[in-house]
């Protein structure tokens, strides 16, 4: 998902230019756009990790963006596994700019929602972004709620949390944290974790190739598997 999140052209949720390494790596590196742009991308990962938590096995997914000057919105959608039969759309927007040469910023929102489950229905998470970028440096900040959209079942506020370190276009590492309010309880079942994450990219005739490697607390603490290895691959096209 270019591997950092730009969110002059994406993005303040996954990762467009490849869903997994957006999802994954979080990072807020703000390129000004000179002119508006429409542009679609269509990609495949080999397992469908976002911040740090498995959602799926191996999905395409594709996107639609659109950017001007600071800002830019899109719909981004991927067959997540988590449901039967169902998909998860998510809609973006964002405005970014630089504060100086050292210093850029980003402001947004996103609503992640999701399609099917027995009984067929729809449930959402919708957060607000933010993030702050010093030279090689990124920390982003997602503030939400989780509503499983049942009667008489309450949304779960969350945050998370993720800082990031690249020092070039190939290279960059990740570490964050996800904390819900009912720790488990709720909407969010996982409960509270943090995560790490080390990530490569590049492109292959025209084509973004991104292997990210990662592991959660879960891990360490013997409640999960022994970390994960994503390969994702995807190709934008100008509209």
């Amino acid at each position: 998902t270019k591997l950092l999140i730009n969110f002059g052209e994406y993005q303040m949720s996954k990762k467009l230019i490849t869903a997994v390494a957006a999802a994954t790596l979080g990072a807020v590196a703000f390129t000004a756009p000179v002119m508006a742009e429409v542009s679609a991308t269509a990609g495949w990962v080999s397992k469908y990790v976002y911040r740090g938590n498995a959602l799926g096995s191996s999905a395409a997914n594709g996107s639609i963006d659109y950017s001007n000057g600071g800002f830019a919105a899109g719909v981004w959608a991927i067959d997540d596994g988590v449901q039967t039969d169902g998909l998860e759309v998510d809609f973006y927007l964002s405005y970014g700019g630089d504060i100086n040469d050292d210093f850029s910023y980003s402001v947004g929102a996103t609503r992640y929602e999701y399609t099917g489950g027995v009984p067929a229905r729809t449930f959402f998470e919708q957060e607000v972004n933010l993030g702050l970028t010093f030279t090689n440096f990124s920390l982003g900040v997602d503030i939400g709620s989780g509503d499983p959209n049942v009667t008489g079942a309450d949304a779960e506020d969350y945050m998370h949390m993720s800082f990031s370190w690249a020092p070039n276009d190939t290279y960059s590492v990740l570490i964050g944290s996800f904390d819900a309010d009912e720790d488990g309880a709720g909407y969010f079942g996982r409960g509270d974790y943090s995560y790490a994450e080390a990530a490569a990219s590049g492109s292959v005739s025209d084509v973004d190739v991104s292997f990210i490697v990662g592991i959660s607390s879960d891990d360490f603490a013997g409640n999960g598997d022994d970390g994960y290895m994503v390969l994702a691959v995807s190709k934008t096209f100008d509209l």
